[in-house]
């Protein structure tokens, strides 16, 4: 590869994933960078700092690798380009991920399920019930008890689908829902 070769290449790559400029002048004439110089992507490095990766998570549900991934994906970083930095395959990385997602999912299940035991049973939503009934259902069967919920239409309506996704397609509801509600209004579906 020449040296114009290999700095077509670099240009179009770095357009590609987005990675670090490399300088030129640094480079002797007989020598290029390794392949890790050329893929090298600019990342926060306050996710890598031991002081947040310790003490966040003693005994958590997330691994350190987990987390690390996670925290990338949130600077916006696509699988590929943390594989690259973390020196590991891209499907390795996405099986990191899915697990980290998966684990989370789990921990929310079961905070979810914790809150209701301070909450009361206000009533089950049926199956095929429309998403946009439901507020209206639930405002009712509160106001029957005195108390006011804390979320309007639009934020009940999301937080109904982002809880118990899997029990919404479309606009249906494709599974019964149990939903509870505490003193202060809060509400949570079982």
């Amino acid at each position: 590869m020449t040296r114009d070769s290999y700095k077509h290449f670099e240009m179009s790559s770095r357009q590609k994933i987005g990675v670090k400029p490399v300088f030129f002048a640094e480079i002797s004439q007989n020598t290029f960078p390794p392949i890790s110089f050329m893929a090298r992507v600019e990342v926060n490095e306050k996710c890598l700092s031991p002081d947040i990766k310790s003490g966040t998570m003693k005994d958590g549900l997330l691994t350190d690798r987990q987390m690390e991934v996670l925290r990338y994906r949130k600077q916006g970083l696509t699988q590929q380009q943390i594989a690259d930095v973390i020196s590991t395959s891209k499907a390795n990385v996405c099986t990191i991920e899915k697990s980290a997602m998966e684990n989370i999912r789990r921990a929310k299940e079961t905070l979810e399920f914790l809150y209701t035991l301070d909450a009361t049973h206000l009533c089950t939503i049926p199956t095929g019930t429309d998403l946009f009934e439901v507020p209206a259902i639930v405002f009712r069967e509160a106001e029957k008890i005195n108390i006011k919920v804390k979320y309007d239409t639009i934020s009940l309506i999301n937080r109904l689908r982002e809880s118990k996704s899997q029990c919404c397609k479309a606009r249906q509801v494709c599974e019964d829902i149990i939903v509870y509600i505490t003193d202060q209004g809060e509400i949570y579906f079982g």
